[in-house]
């Protein structure tokens, strides 16, 4: 079966895809650190971080386009790293063609364990020191992410009866959130699930619209504006970098959607990033300016809590919230799986164990330029042992020792099967174990500012500040203009100091 090649992404699609991953939990909480460090901090650092932000993507696209154009073109290196990525010219032609083809790295997805765009140009600079920074910062990331549903799933539970006046309401709404979590993380492919990520973007802005409703009421109730610009509090500084850089760090969808535009020019995917980036630094300045100066001191760590509780619509758009977290929870958590189960069992993302069918095994093996045409059986008994080295195809590493397991004639069907059975139960054990370490990790973290604050500072700077600045010196040695170091000294500069301010004040 010949497989069409996948339509471009439109770039109002892929302005929405790039909207969709950056607003989530980290804007509920931007509100109350803006207040925390002063709004005259606040406001004019949230639109120096997505730029910030943005030209880290950029950044970490001109070493992907660079490593493309390595493998393309066996000329001089010098030349490559010259003219890759730029949109130049060399000899009055593009220099990177549009009908070649990308280089297809057969190795990567295995010796990255399927952590994605990031981990390949970490790989290709550092080899597995570079995958191992970008592994921190995605895992991290994630896991910063699932904490944050969680403390707004429970903050939101315990804010309602009974649970409330509930003597231990917090313990039982966490083990309750964890048993739900632990069935929905049981399941290896979360595909149907996806579309809850699209619904979570749609319960955002309506929240967003709450907090101009009921905060505008605020300001109209004669009580006038509760928040100030001035003092600026360094000392708060740390938790809200964080939380800029959680609400607005977008690294790894970005490079998702540049590779599904199939662009030509990289350049051409300047308007989404600028369009993508400006949007959303308008939108989490105003939610923090805003929702400080209508509630002040009293606002709360997530924003939508200062709303009347007896209200029918915030109550539905809350609950609809948390249902929409839960099942994103697991979304959120399987690159975490992934990786995990391709590091310990072998696993990797879009495979399993299953028994392959025999007449696939055979055709194969009928296929393969260095198999006899009139077959013996030995040679085809061979053949189906051999791991396939087809592009796109990978064996697990202990597919030799399964298959003699499983197609082993003494073995009968019910030894078979309970072999299967025991294999599935050592997974679904796997991932409980993860999940219910997720919670009690949850549980030991304060509030959402924390959750948002650390996983900024340390995971997010990770991936979004220090890898694409390192892996473009990497790549460009002695040949980088001034302009290029000053870029890299501005992406450790921030990374730096968010993770200063990070230890120092979150």
């Amino acid at each position: 079966m010949v497989l069409k090649p996948r339509p471009p992404l439109p770039n109002g699609l892929a302005i929405i895809t790039v909207l969709k991953g950056m607003i989530g939990t980290g804007v509920l909480g931007l509100p109350y650190v803006c207040g925390k460090v002063g709004l005259a901090l606040a406001t004019p650092g949230m639109l120096l971080t997505a730029l910030i932000g943005a030209f880290s993507v950029w950044r970490l696209i001109q070493c992907k386009e660079f490593i493309k154009t390595a493998a393309r073109y066996p000329i001089s290196a010098e030349l490559v790293r010259e003219f890759s990525g730029c949109g130049r010219k060399h000899n009055g032609q593009d220099y990177i063609a549009a009908e070649i083809p990308e280089p297809v790295f057969e190795s990567d997805s295995q010796e990255t364990y399927g952590l994605g765009p990031l981990a390949v140009v970490g790989r290709r600079a550092f080899g597995g020191w570079g995958v191992a920074i970008a592994g921190f910062g995605i895992i991290a990331s994630q896991l910063g992410f699932a904490l944050s549903y969680v403390a707004v799933v429970v903050e939101t539970a315990i804010s309602h009866e009974p649970l409330k006046s509930l003597e231990g309401g917090s313990a039982l709404a966490r083990t309750l959130l964890c048993m739900v979590l632990c069935i929905l993380c049981t399941f290896r492919r979360l595909s149907t699930l996806a579309w809850f990520s699209g619904a979570a973007l749609l319960i955002y802005i309506y929240l967003l619209g709450a907090l101009i409703y009921f905060g505008g009421g605020e300001l109209s109730s004669g009580a006038g504006v509760r928040g100030t610009w001035l003092p600026i509090k360094l000392e708060h500084l740390g938790s809200w970098f964080g939380t800029a850089i959680f609400a607005q760090e977008a690294i790894v969808i970005s490079q998702y959607v540049y590779d599904d535009m199939q662009l030509s020019r990289p350049v051409d995917f300047l308007p989404v990033l600028l369009s993508s980036f400006g949007i959303s630094a308008t939108l989490f300045t105003f939610v923090g300016a805003f929702g400080y100066l209508c509630y002040g001191s009293d606002i709360q760590q997530v924003f939508y809590l200062n709303f009347p509780e007896d209200s029918i619509a915030v109550v539905v758009g809350e609950v609809v919230l948390c249902v929409v977290l839960v099942f994103s929870f697991a979304l959120q958590m399987y690159p975490v799986m992934s990786f995990m189960e391709a590091s310990l069992f072998g696993i990797y993302p879009g495979e399993g164990f299953e028994e392959q069918p025999e007449e696939e095994s055979e055709s194969e093996g009928s296929q393969s330029p260095s198999s006899d045409s009139s077959g013996s059986s030995d040679s085809s008994d061979r053949d189906r042992r051999e791991p396939n080295t087809t592009r796109g195809h990978r064996e697990p590493p202990d597919q030799e020792m399964l298959e003699y397991s499983f197609e082993d004639p003494l073995m009968t069907a019910p030894i078979r099967l309970f072999w299967r059975c025991m294999q599935g139960l050592c997974y679904v054990l796997f991932r409980w174990i993860v999940v219910i370490a997720t919670c009690v990790a949850a549980a030991f973290i304060p509030n959402l500012s924390c959750v948002s604050g650390y996983s900024g500072s340390f995971a997010m700077s990770a991936i979004g500040f220090f890898l694409p600045a390192l892996c473009h010196h990497r790549l460009k040695p002695g040949i980088a203009t001034w302009k290029d170091n000053l870029g890299n000294l501005i992406l450790l500069m921030a990374g730096i100091s968010a993770v200063y301010f990070g230890v120092s004040s979150v």
